[in-house]
């Protein structure tokens, strides 16, 4: 596994006097310096995928994964035209026994037993740019390695890369 060279904050020379970095903008961290504090994402070989490293990334991706990891709620990113799958360190009570595997992998692999649920909806926001909400919708995903009721409240919603619609996200909720 390659590790892409995720370091927290790097440490800086010459640090201005509390009274100056008041008068500073912060900085803003990068995707990897993000991503570190979820090792998982940071240590995952990136250039495996159709997605490359992340130091060639989209700004807008770069953007939704520093979203989505700074997030305490379950959150994925699917992107690309393989819907690459991403996710924070929360979403990995959903995605269940399918962790680490599901990282880095089309969603439609990941999500083969629900997919035929979950394509129209994706669709729906990547290719009419429209938002999609489902309360207490039931799934039976297999998990870890069983099928499994669940029920989940979630929206998609798509974001825009240079030239196409290419970001599905979602937040969930598990009831019942």
């Amino acid at each position: 596994m390659q590790r892409t060279g995720c370091n927290r904050y790097p440490k800086q020379k010459n640090q201005p006097s509390a009274q100056a970095a008041r008068h500073q903008p912060l900085s803003e961290p990068t995707v990897l310096q993000v991503a570190a504090r979820w090792v998982p994402l940071c240590e995952f070989d990136w250039s495996a995928t159709s997605l490359g490293s992340p130091e060639q990334w989209q700004q807008s991706l770069k953007t939704a994964v520093r979203i989505m990891l700074t997030s305490r709620q379950a959150m994925f990113v699917w992107w690309g035209k393989d819907l690459i799958n991403l996710y924070n360190d929360a979403y990995r009570d959903i995605v269940g026994g399918k962790h680490p595997k599901a990282l880095g992998q089309p969603a439609s692999s990941v999500w083969h037993e629900i997919w035929e649920q979950v394509r129209p909806r994706a669709e729906s926001a990547i290719l009419k740019n429209e938002g999609t909400y489902d309360e207490a919708l039931l799934l039976i995903m297999e998990r870890n390695g069983y099928p499994e009721e669940t029920y989940y409240t979630f929206s998609y919603r798509a974001c825009f890369g240079s030239f196409v619609k290419l970001l599905l996200s979602g937040r969930f909720s598990k009831s019942g």
